[in-house]
């Protein structure tokens, strides 16, 4: 990738224009296909956790086991993968308990098709008003198509019990 000055980061006036011309968020139908979905545009483009589990049979997020054996990267198709995350399943009450201390893996809501000629970073911002890195950022590059994988942690005394269907997460910044 080649950048010309300090900052090649768009505007918020630029991602409005590249957003007129190509849709980049998508959100899931009943049968799983993709439609357009509404963008809002804070400080970047807004990404929500899923905490529906709707399209992943009630799991809304994956807790990293603690102390979990090596992997041997020379073996394919070996091991199991709840050997190292443990399925978190929303509860009837319709909350999530995010433990202080451990790792979550948690998707967006919206699926992102990120077109060839932008490619963008993740920020680590919450409007959920815990403190602690919520989640750890990461950088999408140009065709990118998929769900947005966050790995978060919080470092508040208490647990955090996250509830609602979405919940404001992130920032997308493009380049």
């Amino acid at each position: 990738r080649f950048i010309s000055g300090l900052d090649a980061q768009l505007t918020m006036a630029e991602i409005a224009n590249e957003l007129q011309l190509e849709n980049i968020l998508y959100s899931r139908t009943g049968d799983d296909s993709l439609e357009p979905t509404t963008v809002r545009l804070i400080e970047g483009i807004q990404v929500n956790l899923d905490l529906t589990g709707r399209h992943s049979e009630g799991i809304v997020a994956f807790r990293v086991r603690r102390n979990p054996d090596p992997i041997d990267l020379g073996k394919v198709e070996h091991y199991n993968p709840e050997d190292y995350l443990e399925p978190i399943l929303k509860s009837r009450n319709g909350t999530v308990e995010i433990k202080r201390g451990e790792h979550y893996l948690f998707a967006t809501k919206e699926v992102l098709r990120m077109p060839g000629h932008l490619n963008a970073e993740l920020k680590r911002t919450s409007h959920i008003g815990i403190r602690g890195d919520m989640h750890f950022a990461g950088f999408i590059d140009p065709f990118f198509t998929g769900d947005l994988v966050l790995e978060i942690k919080h470092d508040e005394i208490e647990n955090v019990v996250l509830e609602g269907d979405e919940i404001p997460i992130s920032t997308i910044h493009l380049f």
